[in-house]
């Protein structure tokens, strides 16, 4: 049940993210049509010097910014104010533990321990005696046990284990 809540989120946050994509392009594209479309006069640097005005021949329209500078104008815009920037230097990998490695892989405990643990997944680091592991570990192996499944037979760990020791 916590893993189909999961997928869900995970699905609802794709598509925000493909919405905020689209409205960002939208929003781009009514701005250029809307430039083009005003006269001088109409336009926001219309009270500037004439040395002051560069506007291109092809629109006739003042052009206060690089397209540089409209970018990062326009991410500046649709970024959401709370959020803090980032050292992409200082972001960790997410980390999972058992209880969620065993509810994401629809497995029982005794079989991870068996079949997974420090076979098929390596230990990221323990805090106390609870090991934790790296998502995108467990995610490429879901997509391992995904991939196989189509052969022909039952894939259990313990194959996935014998192939992968055999290195075929």
């Amino acid at each position: 049940m916590e893993e189909e809540h999961i997928r869900t989120i995970i699905k609802q946050n794709e598509q925000l993210h493909q919405v905020i994509g689209d409205m960002a392009r939208t929003l781009k594209v009514i701005c250029d049509v809307v430039c083009e479309n005003l006269s001088p006069a109409q336009s926001v640097g219309h009270d500037l010097p004439d040395e002051g005005y560069q506007g291109s021949p092809a629109t006739n329209r003042p052009k206060l910014l690089s397209s540089k500078e409209e970018e990062e104008l326009l991410t500046y815009l649709l970024s959401d104010p709370n959020e803090q920037p980032v050292d992409p230097r200082m972001v960790l990998p997410r980390h999972v533990s058992i209880a969620f490695v065993t509810a994401y892989l629809e497995t029982s405990t005794a079989t991870f321990y068996r079949e997974i643990n420090d076979q098929l997944l390596e230990k990221a680091f323990t805090i106390g005696k609870r090991p934790y592991f790296r998502m995108s570990d467990l995610i490429s192996l879901a997509k391992e046990k995904a991939l196989l499944a189509h052969e022909k037979g039952a894939w259990t760990y313990a194959k996935m284990n014998k192939k992968k020791t055999s290195g075929k």
